[in-house]
């Protein structure tokens, strides 16, 4: 279960991160028009992997790793370290340290909020494009019950040209936590609700 660690200044709705960011992600706009149809807003996406793990190659042959914290020096490393303001560029709501408080904040109306932590990802380069799996482990908050009424896992996949660590839109980043998400609300999420609604 993601666990109360982060304390949000303010809750923030898909529409405000990933709509505002992504106007022109078809991915986007579906997943904002599912969660708001399902009373759903997401509070953020933190990251859990341990500093260093490599991520993989992009076609260009570029290795990856993930850096917790990001230092002047990173910046020219001969490997390409991936921090948290990448993921931020590429789009998605993320929020620092490696879980997120679904209770502790401030929130808007929607009766249910929704968290992710990201612990696995793996690119890789396949014909000149970008290939990403990744894993994403997703809460459900029932606001009238304060119980947690769904934590599972869901793996998302992604292809393109564009990895989106420099802004670019639509990018393969933003589009297989998108694409995890859509696998979580598919095959566990909607159950959940359905069942906390009665």
């Amino acid at each position: 279960m993601i666990s109360q660690i982060v304390r949000l200044p303010i809750g923030i709705a898909l529409g405000a991160m990933l709509l505002l960011v992504l106007p022109t992600s078809g991915d986007a706009q579906n997943i904002n028009q599912k969660l708001s149809n399902l009373q759903v807003e997401i509070v953020g996406v933190s990251i859990d992997m341990p500093d260093g793990q490599p991520l993989g190659r992009g076609p260009d042959g570029t290795s990856y790793s993930w850096d917790f914290e990001l230092t002047p020096e990173d910046r020219v490393a001969t490997e390409y370290l991936l921090g948290i303001e990448h993921f931020r560029w590429a789009g998605l709501p993320m929020v620092p340290g490696t879980e997120v408080s679904l209770t502790e904040g401030l929130f808007g109306p929607s009766r249910f909020r929704l968290a992710g932590r990201v612990t696995s990802l793996d690119i890789r380069g396949n014909g000149g494009r970008f290939e990403i799996r990744v894993r994403v482990q997703w809460s459900i908050l029932d606001t009238e019950t304060s119980n947690v009424i769904v934590d599972n896992e869901a793996r998302g996949l992604a292809k393109g040209t564009a990895l989106g660590v420099r802004g670019e839109q639509p990018n393969v980043l933003m589009d297989s936590v998108i694409h995890s998400l859509e696998e979580f609300l598919d095959e566990f999420g909607v159950k959940a609700i359905k069942a906390a609604r009665g």
